[in-house]
């Protein structure tokens, strides 16, 4: 019955899945050789991790853009931004993806 006790205390512990690092060289890997979907697996699971991580968040938009997800990929590239307000490379990629997406955007000036 001890052993029992301490085995369920340490099984919570126990990781059965992959780390972070892993996840992240799944993604990329995947990402690199055109497999979209295996690549937003791990994106998603990787911001299930760190949520308030932009990057992963960017990376997920880069791959539903590949999916021809454009809504996705503008809403991933918009929290990018919102997580981090200086994210050129994400404003730059949500620009070309709501140019793109058939929609015309009409600017202004006042």
């Amino acid at each position: 019955m001890k052993k029992l006790i301490i085995l369920l205390l340490f099984v919570p512990l126990i990781s059965f899945g992959q780390t972070p690092d892993e996840h992240y060289d799944s993604a990329v890997g995947k990402f690199q050789t055109g497999d979209y979907s295996g690549a937003l697996y791990h994106w998603n699971k990787l911001i299930e991790l760190f949520p308030d991580f932009p990057d992963n968040y960017y990376n997920r938009g880069m791959t539903k853009g590949k999916l021809k997800d454009i809504y996705g990929e503008i809403r991933d590239y918009t929290k990018a931004i919102e997580l981090n307000p200086d994210y050129a490379s994400a404003y730059y990629n949500r620009g070309n993806a709501k140019g793109g997406n058939g929609t015309l955007f009409i600017c202004t000036r006042k």
